[in-house]
């Protein structure tokens, strides 16, 4: 018996107004990926900078930085870094803010 892609829980949404904010495709791209990655019970995502590249079809980490720094000036997003317990960096978290907010932030409302 097939399942629906519902019933898997294969599918994430992105609000429309993503596309107000004027944002290059790069942008986009990244944060639908993030968007995929959240754990919907805490809200929180911790894909690396690789994993983002590669999903996005980007070929440089620091395009995929470029355009997080982008999310994160249009208010859309924020980041925390993380370190290991041996010192070295780990994934960072990613929180997506409520875009009704920063619709609001965005139009100057």
């Amino acid at each position: 018996e097939r399942r629906s892609m519902k019933e898997k829980g294969n599918y994430f949404t992105v609000d429309n107004r993503i596309f107000t904010f004027g944002l290059k495709p790069r942008d986009i791209a990244v944060y639908c990926c993030i968007c995929r990655h959240i754990n919907r019970k805490t809200g929180v995502a911790f894909p690396s900078r690789r994993m983002i590249a590669k999903e996005c079809g980007i070929g440089k980490a620091d395009t995929v930085d470029k355009a997080i720094n982008t999310l994160i000036g249009k208010g859309l997003l924020t980041k925390r870094h993380q370190m290991r317990f041996d010192g070295g960096n780990a994934s960072n978290m990613y929180t997506l803010s409520e875009i009704g907010d920063a619709v609001i932030r965005h139009e100057g409302c």
